[in-house]
């Protein structure tokens, strides 16, 4: 259901495969957390294997919503979404001037 195949990374931090993200959810994983713990997953960067995680937890029946923190699964956030305390939280990724610089070009958030 997940289109991916069993030997296929997902994680290429660990170089952890679907197979094993799939065995981590057949033993009861139930979050992309979950199937940190059990795998590794999502240890490393923490940003490029989320979308396979979630798909193959999809792909088993397992909607997600809310994660835990600021995060949604699946949520598609823009710079204008993250909060003051977030930027400021995090002064090393420049959020504040990438915003200001993206507002130059579409004031508001309003993107074409």
């Amino acid at each position: 259901a997940a289109h991916m195949y069993p030997d296929q990374v997902v994680c290429y931090c660990h170089r952890v495969q679907a197979k094993e993200v799939v065995a981590a959810i057949l033993k009861g994983a139930k979050t992309p957390e979950d199937v940190a713990r059990a795998t590794g997953a999502r240890t490393g960067c923490g940003v490029l294997c989320i979308t396979g995680v979630i798909r193959l937890l999809r792909a088993a029946g397992i909607e997600l919503t809310k994660a835990p923190g600021y995060q949604w699964y699946d949520l598609k956030v823009s710079l204008w979404d993250i909060p003051l305390e977030l930027q400021q939280k995090y002064p090393q990724y420049y959020l504040a001037e990438d915003l200001r610089d993206v507002d130059k070009v579409f004031p508001g958030g309003e993107t074409p």
